[in-house]
């Protein structure tokens, strides 16, 4: 496009800044908007509003707090965009003070302001809050709750092990609930142990999505964890009897503007017996700080599996370490978790200096203090 001589328009560098929020690569991010420096660009609305949430998903909400700071005008997508980043890197009192002046400079909420006030309510474990936030938008703001909004609240109360109260609310709903809806319940269930109602909800998923395996495999590991071999046999060979295959999914980190790509069980990368090695001292040492982790789930008998085989760790379970070993040389340190993440929690006091780590649905961020520049660091 350049080398024809044609100078790109906001469209053009919104577009290519959503191409960079999706993959949540910083150093692309920071290219395109140093293009726009360089170019000096005319100051464009739309253009800000895709540079606060491509910072936000890449991990550096300075940058894209700073961004939202310098606009001359803002308008409702400038508010949520920023509210939606906050809440994602789970500053949630910042997301609600934010609200408040959002209120305050006359800006009307919409479906997605809700959606990114209930989303942080739900990444930092504040049900009260949400609950009052989902009752102001029905009454104080006259606005109808659609599948996004009823989402996140089934989301929030089920992580917080409300299982029943989530359940009444997808009953209840105006709106018909989708699989995802359901799969967000189904995850709760499997969190805090409750086969009966997993059973059930499973049921409504698969007459949703017959094909579905992802939740097939969620709900078989769940019987695994209590033993019921017969049950995990019966929905194992339904998959296989259906032909359906799960396409293994993957995290990412950015370090030094180099990208570290990992599986579940992962052994390709050039740094492999170091990984390994810091995710059992990370393991070590939480033991020590005495929280017990949740073994890795198994696919296989219990008497086939050893538990602390390090080759059964999840994808999002590798990065840590690389992370680790490319930022810090002093070993186990002291970190501060930026994002909520049952596997980060695991981690947040063990990681020293900044990182920022990505999976398909959440960003997390670790930090010494406050800072987060993804870059050098220091996001749910």
């Amino acid at each position: 496009m350049q080398s024809d001589g044609v100078k790109p328009n906001a469209v053009t560098v919104a577009s290519m800044l959503s191409v960079c929020a999706r993959l949540s690569v910083m150093k692309s991010c920071k290219e395109v908007h140093s293009y726009l420096l360089r170019q000096e660009f005319e100051s464009n609305v739309l253009v800000s509003n895709s540079l606060i949430t491509t910072y936000a998903k890449c991990g550096d909400m300075k940058s894209s707090w700073a961004i939202f700071e310098s606009m001359p005008e803002r308008t409702e997508v400038s508010w949520n965009s920023i509210l939606l980043g906050l809440g994602m890197h789970g500053h949630a009192d910042e997301t609600f003070g934010l609200f408040e002046k959002m209120e305050a400079a006359g800006m009307k909420p919409d479906h997605a302001t809700f959606t990114a006030l209930l989303s942080a309510c739900s990444h930092a474990g504040r049900v009260e809050e949400g609950l009052k936030y989902f009752k102001r938008m029905v009454e104080d703001f006259k606005i109808e709750p659609r599948l996004e909004q009823y989402t996140c609240m089934v989301d929030l109360l089920g992580r917080a092990g409300h299982l029943k109260h989530a359940y009444d609310i997808i009953l209840a709903m105006p709106c018909t609930p989708d699989d995802r809806v359901w799969g967000s319940l189904l995850g709760s269930c499997k969190i805090h142990g409750d086969e009966r109602l997993a059973e059930v909800v499973s049921d409504r998923i698969f007459e949703l999505d017959p094909t579905s395996i992802g939740y097939r495999t969620l709900l078989a590991n769940l019987y695994e964890e209590y033993g019921k071999w017969n049950d995990v046999t019966r929905i194992r060979s339904d998959i296989k009897g259906r032909g359906l295959k799960k396409t293994p999914g993957c995290s990412w980190i950015e370090v030094d503007s180099n990208v570290h790509v990992f599986m579940a069980g992962d052994q390709s990368h050039n740094q492999l017996e170091e990984i390994y090695a810091t995710v059992e001292c990370l393991t070590n040492e939480i033991r020590k700080a005495g929280y017990k982790p949740q073994s890795p789930t198994v696919s296989v008998r219990h008497d086939e599996v050893n538990h602390e085989n390090l080759s059964s760790f999840k994808d999002d379970d590798l990065l840590f370490p690389v992370a680790s070993r490319n930022h810090s040389r002093t070993g186990c340190g002291g970190g501060k978790l930026k994002e909520i993440s049952q596997t980060v929690l695991e981690c947040s006091l063990l990681l020293h200096d900044g990182c920022c780590t990505t999976s398909t649905t959440v960003v997390i961020a670790f930090s010494m203090g406050m800072a987060t520049d993804a870059t050098s660091q220091p996001a749910c």
